[in-house]
C-alpha cells in the first residue's frame, strides 16, 4: 500500500499530524491569523479565520481530547503558550480586538527536506492604522526582545530576538496591505510579501478558488488542504527511504476545503474537494459515478486495521477513467501488456471481466494476524450473482492452468470450519497482474462467502475473513464502532477508515526515531481515538468530503478471544456446555433477550436457533430419551417443559404445558441411575408437580400444597438408603420422601434465605450428616436428619445474600462462602475469615465453583453492571488475566484441540457470546 494506491490513510491523520509536528518543533508557535492573498503557493495546509475566542477559552476547558493531551509535557507547553499569548494580547487592545473579531489563520510550509514551518496572519481591516499596530507591538516586546528593522521589496520587515527563548522561538513580522504576517522563518515571510506583490499565492490558484467558494461562514475555522504537496506534510515524520511512497497523496486531488467543528468527543471536518481533470488525481476515477450506499462495515472483519471502500455505479466509465489516470502517470503500457496477455488466454481483459461481475462496492482492508503478528491485505467484491462469478473465475483458473500444462484441480483447497461449513479456496496458477494498481484488485487466492468474492495473497487471510463473517464478527457489530458509524455518511464513492493505534503499529518501521518515541509516549491518548474516517462523495464538478475522528474519555484493554459469536440480542442465561453425542465434543446452549435459544459449536458457528415462549428458568439437562445413546436437552420456561433433540426439534409430545405457571426451574433426578427420570417443578398454585420423562404426571407423588410460593429448585439428597426431596418457601422447609410424604419433621421451623439452597455436609467428625444453609439474617444453620437445628456460625448479612459451602483448601472441612452486596467473604468452620474480595458494584448472581483438578478449585463472579467477570483462586487472589469482559454467569470446559488451555464461555454486551481460551 506504499505506492500508487488511493492511500487516503495518511490524509486521515492530518489533524493528529499537525499536533505532532507542533510537538516535534518544541511547540514554540501556535496562534495564527491569515489573509489568503498573502499565502505562498507552496502552502501544504492553511486554516482561515480560526475562532480565537473559542480556542483561547472554551476549547481549553471543554475539549476532552485537549484535556487528556495536557498530561503530556510538550502539550502542556502549548497550553502555556496559548495562555501567555492570551495574556499578552490583552495588553495590546488593537490586536486583541482584531483577533476576537477577525479570528486567526495559519499556513504550513516545508522548508528544506524535513523542516515544517508555520506562518500566521491577522487581517487588520481598513479602520486600523499599521503605525498604531507597530507601536503597540513594539511596546509589548520592549521588555522581552530585541527588534531589528530591515527593508524587503519596500516593506518594513522586523526581526525579533527574544531574551528568553525557552517558550517562544525568535520570529519576524511585517505589515503589508493591512495584513500582519508573523513567521519564525524570515524566508517564509519574504515569500508572503512576494505573494502579495505578484499575486502568485494560493489565492490565485484555480483549485483553491473552487473550494474557497464553498467554505462555511459560521464555523470554528476553514481548513484547506493542498493535495498536490500533501506528501510534504509527512516528510518530517517518515524516514527518507519512504518519501517516494508518499507521492500517491499528491495524486489524490487538487484542493480541499473543510469547515471545522469540534465537540467534546469528536472532531468533524466537512467541505468540498476539487480534482482537476488535466492533473493526476485518483478522485477523477469517481467523476460521473452516483453515490453508493456504504455496506463495508457489515462484512469487513472487526479486527481490520483499515479499510477503503469504493462505490462504483458505472463500471464502463470507471474503467475508462482508470485507463486515463494510468496514461497520466505513464503506467498504461504496463497494464496494457498484461491485458493483451489475458485476452489471448481468457478472451477478454481480466479487470474489465471482473468488474462486470461487481454489484457496486469494492473494499480493500488490512488486518494483523494475532498469533504471528503478520499483516495481510484482502480485497472483497460484492457480486451480482455468486454462481456466475464463481463459474467465470474458476474458468480463469482452468485456462491459466491449461496454458501452463497443469491440472486445475491442483489449484483448489478447502477451508473446513466444521462438518457443515466448508469453503473452497482457489488459486491462480500465476499472478493475473503482477505489478501496478491492478494487482491490488486481483490477488493470488480467492474464495466466496455468500455474495462476496474475497481476494488475498494469503489463504489464511481468506479463511479468517470467512470465519469472522460466519460469526458476524464485523465492524458493524463492534461496540467501539457504534459512535464512529454515526460520523459516516451512508452514501459515498470513496470511504477510508483507520484505527490509529493499530495503523501506527503497522507503519512504525517507516517513522523516524523521534516520531516513533513520541507516538510511544502518547500511546494511551492515541488508543482513545478508536477510528478516523475520510469520505468523498461525487457532487458533479467537486466531491463532498468528510474527515472525522471520535474520541473516548476512557480506554479499556480487551482480552483476546478465541472467537466472538453474534446473537440477535444479549445473552440472559449462563451459557451451558453440552455434549455432542456424535463427536463427544462440547457445544453451547444459550438464550438471548428475545427468548431465542441457540446451539453453538466449538468454532462459534450457530447451528440453529428457535424462539421459545419465555426465558429459560432452569438448568439445561441432557437426557437419553430413546435410550439409544443420543442425547436431548430438557429445561422449562414459565409455561411449559421443553425437550429438544440436537437438531432443535421437539421430541414426541413436548413441549408439555404446565398446569399452572412455573415459579422455579425444573429439577431432574435419576434416583437409582437407571434413567428412570423424575422432573420436579413448582407452580404458582402452590403445588410441586412430579413428571416422568414422557411428560406425564407421576401418580405416586402425593404431596399437596406448600404454604407459600416456591422459587428455588427442588433438591434431591441420598443418605444411606434414604432419599430426601427438599425445597423451601418463605415460611418453612419441606423434607420429603419419594412419594411426597414428610421424612423429616422440623422441631423448629427454619426460614431459608431467599437466594440459597441447602447443602449436605456429612460432618463425620461431628456425629452425623446435616443439611447446611443460612437464614434471612445470614446465620449459618445446620439441620440434622432428626429435625433439630443449630446455629453453626453467627453471621450478619442482608436478606438478599448468596451462600455456598465448599472445601476450597481441601483440608477435609468445608468453608462458608458469602456474597453480600459488593463483598465476597470466605470463612472457615471456626469463624475465621480466610479472605475477602470487593467488587465495585453489587454481586447479583450466585458465585460459581469451578473444579480444575482434585486440589484446584476456583470461584467465579460476575459484575454485570460493569460488564466484567472474575475468577478467584482458592486463596482469594485474582487468576491471571482477569477480569475479562462479560455480563452473565459463565461456563468453563475444555474444547477439543485446546491443549492445556481451558475455554470460558460467557455472554457479553452488544449480543456477543465470547469464548476465551485461557492458560
Amino acid at each position: 500500500m506504499r505506492k500508487r494506491i488511493l492511500t487516503g490513510g495518511i490524509v486521515a491523520v492530518v489533524l493528529t499530524v499537525i499536533l505532532i509536528l507542533l510537538l516535534l518543533r518544541n511547540t514554540r508557535s501556535f496562534n495564527v491569523a491569515l489573509a489568503a492573498e498573502a499565502v505562498p503557493s507552496n502552502a501544504i495546509v492553511f486554516i482561515d479565520k480560526v475562532d480565537f475566542r473559542y480556542f483561547a477559552d472554551d476549547f481549553q476547558d471543554g475539549c476532552q481530547l485537549w484535556s487528556d493531551l495536557l498530561s503530556y509535557a510538550r502539550f502542556h507547553k502549548v497550553d502555556t503558550l496559548i495562555k501567555t499569548v492570551r495574556v499578552q494580547a490583552a495588553k495590546m487592545p488593537i490586536l486583541e480586538e482584531r483577533l476576537m473579531n477577525n479570528g486567526l489563520s495559519l499556513s504550513m510550509h516545508l522548508l528544506g527536506k524535513s523542516n515544517l514551518s508555520l506562518m500566521y496572519y491577522i487581517t487588520l481591516g481598513e479602520d486600523i492604522s499599521p503605525h498604531d499596530v507597530e507601536a503597540e507591538i513594539s511596546g509589548a516586546l520592549a521588555k522581552y526582545a530585541t527588534v531589528e528593522k530591515r527593508k524587503y521589496e519596500a516593506v518594513d520587515l522586523m526581526d525579533v530576538t527574544f531574551h528568553d527563548s525557552d517558550l517562544i522561538q525568535d520570529l519576524s513580522y511585517a505589515i503589508k496591505d493591512k495584513i500582519l504576517i508573523i513567521s519564525t522563518s524570515s524566508i517564509l515571510l519574504e515569500d508572503a510579501i512576494r505573494s502579495l506583490n505578484s499575486e502568485g499565492g494560493i489565492f490565485y490558484q484555480k483549485g483553491f478558488g473552487k473550494v474557497a467558494g464553498t467554505s462555511g461562514k459560521y464555523v470554528l475555522g476553514n481548513l484547506y488542504l493542498n493535495y498536490t504537496v500533501l506528501n510534504h506534510l509527512f516528510h518530517p515524520l517518515v524516514s527518507n527511504q519512504w518519501h517516494n511512497g508518499l507521492l500517491s497523496l499528491a495524486h489524490l486531488a487538487d484542493w480541499g476545503e473543510f469547515d471545522i467543528d469540534m465537540r467534546d468527543n469528536a472532531i468533524l471536518l466537512n467541505g468540498m474537494t476539487y480534482a482537476e481533470d488535466s492533473m493526476k488525481g485518483w478522485l477523477n476515477l469517481f467523476k460521473g459515478q452516483s453515490q453508493i450506499r456504504l455496506e463495508a462495515p457489515a462484512y469487513v472483519p472487526s479486527n481490520a486495521i483499515e479499510f477503503m471502500a469504493m462505490g462504483i455505479s458505472n463500471k464502463n466509465l470507471f474503467i475508462n477513467e482508470f485507463k486515463r489516470e494510468l496514461k497520466k502517470r505513464g503506467e498504461f503500457q504496463l497494464f496494457q501488456i498484461a491485458d493483451d496477455r489475458h485476452k489471448k488466454i481468457l478472451g477478454e481483459s481480466a479487470l474489465e471481466d471482473l468488474l462486470d461481475l461487481v454489484k457496486d462496492e469494492i473494499v480493500w482492508f488490512t488486518y494483523a494476524d494475532n498469533t504471528q503478528g503478520n499483516y495481510h491485505e484482502v480485497t472483497m467484491f460484492q457480486v451480482r450473482s455468486r454462481s456466475e462469478a464463481e463459474e467465470r473465475l474458476t474458468r480463469w483458473v482452468g485456462l491459466f492452468a491449461n496454458e501452463m500444462g497443469k491440472n486445475s484441480d491442483a489449484y483448489t483447497s478447502s477451508y473446513v470450519l466444521d462438518d457443515d461449513a466448508k469453503f473452497t479456496i482457489y488459486q491462480f496458477p500465476k499472478p493475473v497482474y503482477d505489478r501496478g494498481i491492478a494487482a491490488r484488485f486481483i490477488k493470488s487466492y480467492f474464495a466466496f462467502y455468500d455474495n462476496y468474492l474475497i481476494f488475498s495473497d494469503s489463504k489464511e487471510a481468506i479463511s479468517r475473513t470467512i470465519y469472522q463473517n460466519v460469526l458476524q464478527k464485523t465492524l458493524k457489530n463492534e461496540r467501539y464502532f457504534e459512535q464512529i458509524n454515526q460520523l459516516l455518511s451512508s452514501k459515498a464513492n470513496l470511504t477510508y477508515f483507520m484505527r490509529p493505534e493499530q495503523y501506527l503499529a503497522r507503519q512504525s518501521h517507516m517513522l523516524t526515531s523521534p516520531v516513533a518515541r513520541a507516538t510511544d509516549s502518547m500511546l494511551v491518548a492515541i488508543r482513545k481515538v478508536p477510528g478516523v474516517i475520510v469520505q468523498f462523495a461525487n457532487e458533479g464538478e467537486m466531491f463532498y468530503s468528510n474527515i472525522s475522528l471520535n474520541y473516548s474519555s476512557f480506554v479499556k484493554e480487551k482480552a483476546l478471544t478465541e472467537w466472538e459469536s453474534l446473537l440477535d440480542s444479549t445473552a440472559i442465561i449462563k451459557p451451558h456446555l453440552v455434549t455432542n453425542h456424535y463427536t463427544s465434543e462440547k457445544e453451547i446452549l444459550v438464550q438471548d433477550a428475545k427468548n431465542s435459544l441457540y446451539l453453538v459449536n466449538q468454532a462459534g458457528r450457530v447451528l440453529w436457533k428457535i424462539r421459545l415462549d419465555g426465558p429459560v428458568m432452569s438448568e439445561i439437562y441432557q437426557v437419553d430419551y430413546y435410550n439409544n445413546g443420543k442425547l436431548q436437552y430438557i429445561f422449562n420456561t414459565e409455561k411449559g417443559i421443553h425437550l429438544l433433540d440436537r437438531e432443535g426439534n421437539y421430541v414426541e409430545r413436548y413441549p408439555v404445558k404446565l398446569r399452572a405457571d412455573a415459579t422455579n426451574g425444573i429439577a431432574l433426578f435419576d434416583y437409582d441411575k437407571r434413567r428412570e427420570y423424575r422432573i420436579f417443578v413448582a407452580c404458582d398454585d402452590r403445588r410441586v408437580y412430579a413428571y416422568d420423562l414422557e411428560g406425564s404426571i407421576v401418580q405416586g407423588w402425593t404431596f399437596k400444597r406448600t404454604e407459600d410460593i416456591v422459587h428455588k429448585p427442588v433438591q434431591h439428597f441420598r443418605i444411606g438408603d434414604k432419599d430426601y426431596i427438599v425445597f423451601s418457601d418463605a415460611i418453612r422447609t419441606y423434607m420429603l420422601d419419594r412419594t411426597g410424604k414428610e421424612r423429616i419433621k422440623m422441631r423448629d421451623e427454619i426460614v431459608v434465605s431467599e437466594n440459597n439452597l441447602l447443602y449436605l455436609d456429612m460432618n463425620i467428625s461431628g456425629g452425623g450428616p446435616r443439611f447446611v444453609t443460612t437464614d434471612t439474617r445470614g446465620n449459618v444453620i445446620g439441620i440434622s436428619t432428626e429435625g433439630t437445628s443449630e446455629i453453626i456460625l453467627k453471621y450478619d448479612a442482608t436478606p438478599g445474600h448468596y451462600f455456598r459451602i465448599k472445601d476450597l483448601n481441601r483440608d477435609g472441612n468445608p468453608e462458608f462462602i458469602f456474597a453480600d452486596e459488593n463483598d465476597l467473604e470466605v470463612i472457615d468452620i471456626l469463624g475465621k475469615k480466610l479472605f475477602s474480595f470487593n467488587m465495585k458494584s453489587r454481586i447479583s448472581t450466585l458465585p460459581d465453583i469451578y473444579q480444575f483438578s482434585s486440589t484446584d478449585l476456583k470461584i467465579g463472579l460476575t459484575d454485570a453492571g460493569r460488564n466484567l467477570i472474575y475468577l478467584l483462586n482458592a486463596d482469594g487472589t485474582v487468576y491471571e488475566g482477569f477480569p475479562l469482559e462479560g455480563n452473565t454467569r459463565y461456563s468453563i470446559g475444555y474444547f477439543a484441540r485446546s491443549d492445556s488451555r481451558f475455554n470460558l464461555i460467557v455472554g457479553g454486551q452488544n449480543g456477543f457470546l465470547y469464548n476465551y481460551s485461557i492458560e
